[in-house]
């Protein structure tokens, strides 16, 4: 700053003639008498100069302090800087740490019930961006022993099929993905039905149970659970669906369908399980 305050033509100027004048002035002041007229014209004509330059040598001070000042806030600003971004990365690496620890407790949980399970964990690196579908990729495929078919899962929560894989990769299609199709069954009443991605009921966030005729006793309210028969790929029984929250006619007007809302946020999650094999134990 102090730099760019001399780089000006004219404040150098001024200087170098104040500077000028008062050397003069010291000469002067050696050379003539103090009381003689000279003196005192030149006395007369310096002394402006001498309190400008006097200030100006002040001003120049108190720009330099005020420099010191500004450098050492800098310093603080960016030490406090540094610390927040340490800080937010504790938080980031924290809520990893909870989401993989609620992840491996799920897993220990299923495998206790169910000892048959084979599940290998992936995390989600991407969802595809199409408004006709529900689709995300996650970071394992053939190299893992994923295969197309295999039934993703979140806990006992079923959240979809895998539907392409590569060697450190797999697409999955969630159950509300218009190519979804499950085989499922009404907790409360035991009734069989089918669960199935829709376009209409996608863009809300749930899925589909079609067709249900005059004597189906299903309702607002009850939870739907998958059955083990049938449906697409390989999907254990007794995973959890959603809860159906309506129940309306169809596009045709003459069938009527229930509307279902998965039991987790699709949109929130950052792993899975992915379910290898699997037996049901009796």
């Amino acid at each position: 700053m102090i730099k760019r305050f001399f780089k000006h033509r004219a404040v150098a100027v001024i200087t170098c003639c104040c500077a000028g004048i008062l050397v003069l002035s010291g000469i002067l002041n050696a050379a003539v008498p103090g009381g003689s007229p000279i003196h005192k014209i030149t006395g007369t004509i310096i002394k402006p100069f001498q309190v400008l330059f006097s200030k100006a040598f002040g001003w120049v001070g108190d720009l330099s302090d005020s420099v010191k000042n500004y450098n050492a806030l800098e310093e603080d600003n960016r030490k406090l800087r540094d610390e927040i971004h340490r800080l937010e990365q504790l938080n980031l690496d924290a809520a990893k740490y909870k989401e993989e620890n609620e992840l491996l407790r799920a897993m220990l949980e299923m495998n206790a019930r169910e000892r048959e399970f084979v599940l290998e964990a992936a995390y989600i690196t991407g969802w595809d961006d199409v408004n006709w579908g529900s689709l995300f990729k996650i970071n394992k495929g053939e190299n893992y022993k994923i295969k197309v078919g295999d039934s993703v899962i979140w806990g006992e929560i079923f959240v979809g099929t895998v539907y392409k894989v590569g060697p450190d990769w797999a697409e999955v299609t969630t159950l509300i993905d218009t190519m979804s199709s499950v085989e499922a069954v009404v907790q409360r009443t035991r009734e069989h039905v089918a669960a199935t991605g829709n376009f209409n009921q996608m863009k809300e966030g749930c899925f589909r149970v079609p067709h249900l005729d005059t004597f189906s006793d299903i309702m607002v309210g009850d939870r739907l659970e998958t059955s083990g028969l049938g449906g697409q790929g390989r999907v254990p029984p007794g995973l959890l669906l959603g809860t159906v929250v309506g129940k309306a006619t169809d596009e045709t007007g003459f069938n009527i369908y229930a509307s279902v809302e998965p039991f987790v946020d699709l949109s929130r999650l950052k792993q899975v399980m992915i379910v290898l094999d699997f037996k049901i134990v009796d």
